[in-house]
């Protein structure tokens, strides 16, 4: 067993990470082996796991756990220190920080909320949301789909989904993009917009009814009454999952229509019916979060011969272990044991349910697998298809390879993705 040294450390964020959406330092780190030391923003060093059979490890591995406070007097930064992304593994009393039966008690009552069983009756929902969007985008020659189409899709959805106003909504996820960005927590625009965000969320609970309707906020509103939940909780855990429901799913839709539109053979499945299952290769090859989120040894552990201390943080890195042939694609790490499970109840989104149990990682795996998994493959089955027949010519005004793009360890989402929206209703 050896150990490296955090001082020869590479670090994972430097001039040119913003210039490709799968950065060359990704494949770098594949190359050197399964599991590599980096140095991420605020000098916080990180094991990232690059390879499937690891992965899986990590996911299943219970000496790896999501509260850093469990390792704080090991000397671990995140939660002793601020540093630039570690918003999911800091704040409140949420699913991104919460291990064993605290967070099997909170999943329970999220997750049945977002499973695709639950998500069916909000599927006219989104259809009407997602045709109110393209009609919208039919008054111009050109848009941009990051703002023009998948941001206000991606707000009349979860407010829907979620039980809150689409004008609160809009507020927390505008404020989260700069609480999940790569800018400084300590600065005086970030701790404002961390006040704005949950000023809003605070709002939205104290506004809604929890006996009027089915929506994850009635129903977290609904387990407080029941002792499920603490009041912190449902505040954390809603803002937690406004802004995980936001910046991957606009990121992967805007993206995601710019590959299908030079892609003939996949837009042709996507338009034949078979949208479930063309988007869900496309978030395997092209996963919107490219790292899973914070995970931190309890005790000394070891990955693929490299002593990992207790006390250190691990990352798997979902960019490169997706492309892992060498794996087992139906590895016990990935078979969805959460309230997610049902995948018969919504056509839309069936295969692409299935095909959690097939391959990819980009929603994780395990107790802590993404609860936003459904709905996130649900609008983007819905709207890619929309899109390219209300604008069967759609095309590219600016190459990708010219977009930058935005986040580090988080959502990665292009800056923008101009499109003109050439020829008429199929």
């Amino acid at each position: 067993m050896r150990q490296e040294d955090a001082t020869t450390c590479p670090r994972l964020i430097t001039e040119g990470y913003r210039d490709r959406v799968h950065p060359e330092i990704y494949d770098e780190l594949a190359r050197q082996g399964p599991v590599r030391r980096v140095l991420l923003l605020g000098d916080v060093p990180a094991w990232v796991v690059t390879t499937r059979a690891e992965a899986d490890d990590v996911y299943r591995d219970p000496r790896l756990v999501k509260d850093p406070l469990r390792v704080a007097a090991l000397g671990q930064a995140i939660g002793t220190r601020r540093v630039p992304e570690d918003l999911p593994a800091v704040a409140g009393r949420q699913l991104m920080n919460l291990d064993g039966e605290d967070h099997a008690r909170v999943r329970r009552v999220i997750g049945k909320r977002l499973s695709d069983a639950a998500l069916e009756r909000w599927q006219p929902a989104i259809d009407r949301a997602v045709e109110h969007r393209v009609e919208a985008l039919a008054a111009h020659d050109s848009a941009d789909l990051v703002r023009d189409f998948a941001t206000p899709l991606v707000i009349e959805v979860v407010a829907c989904v979620l039980g809150v106003r689409e004008e609160l909504t809009g507020t927390i996820m505008r404020h989260g993009r700069r609480l999940l960005g790569t800018g400084s927590p300590r600065s005086a625009e970030w701790t404002e917009s961390y006040r704005l965000a949950v000023e809003a969320a605070d709002r939205a609970v104290r506004e809604r009814d929890p006996d009027d309707g089915d929506d994850v906020l009635a129903a977290m509103l609904r387990g407080r009454r029941d002792g499920l939940l603490s009041r912190r909780e449902i505040t954390s855990n809603l803002i937690m999952l406004m802004l995980g429901a936001d910046l991957p799913v606009v990121g992967f839709i805007a993206h995601g229509a710019a590959v299908l539109q030079d892609d003939h053979r996949e837009r042709a499945a996507l338009l034949g019916g078979d949208a479930a299952a063309v988007v869900d290769r496309l978030v395997a090859k092209r996963p919107p979060i490219p790292f899973s989120s914070w995970r931190f040894a309890v005790e000394d552990l070891e990955i693929a011969g490299q002593r990992v201390a207790a006390g250190d943080a691990v990352l798997v890195l979902t960019a490169t272990a997706n492309r892992d042939g060498t794996a087992n694609r139906d590895s016990t790490a990935n078979r969805d044991t959460t309230a997610n499970r049902d995948t018969t109840a919504c056509p839309v989104t069936a295969g692409a349910a299935r095909g959690r149990s097939s391959g990819h990682l980009s929603f994780g795996a395990g107790p802590h697998r993404c609860p936003g998994g459904p709905l996130a493959l649900r609008q983007a089955a819905t709207a890619l298809p929309a899109l390219f027949r209300r604008f069967p010519g759609l095309r590219l005004e600016v190459p990708l390879s010219e977009v930058p793009w935005h986040g580090g360890i988080g959502p990665r989402v292009p800056e923008q993705v101009r499109v003109r929206l050439t020829g008429t209703r199929s």
